[in-house]
């Protein structure tokens, strides 16, 4: 009876001690579990914050590098002058000098005079800047200066009437007179003057000279006026 009792007991105590075992471990897997969790917790608040402060700092860099560009576009824009240049009528860019020969045979006139005379003249290409187009970049220091293409300043054309000379004057000794002399020397001096004239309007060569001398004139003269632009480029284009 009283061994049986104790093997009672003895179950009832490892029973007891299973229980208490399992309770100890079940308590350390939960504690395992809780402490996993908290890493994991703080490793995902350290990530989040890391990406949040990368995220502020590169948003911080651009609106920096932002301001910091438009600044500099700033500084590098300046005031270029061109309104006072724009108002001149006649810039002078060449001046020209031709000669014209007029020859009279004696079958060209009733009196039979045979006339040889070599007549010069002068005239001025000029610009006007009042109708030509400036279109400015302050901030790239470039100027276009679309201009009209050089004509004859007809107001500063004219014959060099003490320079005319008279190569050769051939008449009849009886058939002669003073008046039909200054009929042909005026006839003479009026298609002089309308050849050179025409000449100066059309050859190409004082066309392409004189485009040249206005380019650099023109662009000498934008640049003087601005010399506190050392860097200023000037571009001259012609228009019809």
């Amino acid at each position: 009876m009283t061994t049986k009792l104790i093997d009672k007991n003895n179950d009832l105590y490892i029973k007891y001690g299973i229980a208490i075992f399992a309770l100890v471990i079940l308590v350390g897997i939960i504690i395992f579990k809780l402490d996993k969790a908290k890493n994991a917790a703080e490793i995902s608040y350290n990530e989040t914050k890391e990406k949040y402060i990368d995220q502020v700092y590169q948003n911080y860099y651009s609106k920096s590098y932002e301001n910091a560009e438009r600044e500099n576009h700033v500084s590098n824009q300046v005031a270029i002058e061109i309104s006072d240049i724009s108002k001149i009528f006649s810039l002078e860019v060449l001046c020209i000098n031709d000669v014209e020969f007029i020859v009279e045979n004696p079958k060209e006139n009733t009196d039979n005079i045979t006339a040889w005379i070599e007549v010069p003249g002068h005239g001025i290409m000029i610009v006007n800047l009042q109708e030509s187009e400036f279109i400015v970049d302050a901030e790239r220091h470039y100027v276009i200066a679309r201009v009209p293409r050089p004509k004859l300043d007809i107001n500063q054309y004219g014959i060099d009437a003490d320079k005319i000379n008279e190569l050769l004057w051939k008449d009849d000794f009886w058939n002669g007179s003073i008046k039909n002399g200054e009929s042909m020397t005026q006839r003479h001096l009026a298609e002089a003057n309308r050849l050179l004239k025409e000449d100066f309007r059309t050859n190409q060569s004082y066309l392409k000279a004189a485009e040249a001398s206005a380019n650099v004139l023109i662009t000498n003269l934008i640049k003087k006026v601005n010399k506190d632009i050392p860097d200023l480029k000037v571009v001259v284009e012609f228009i019809e």
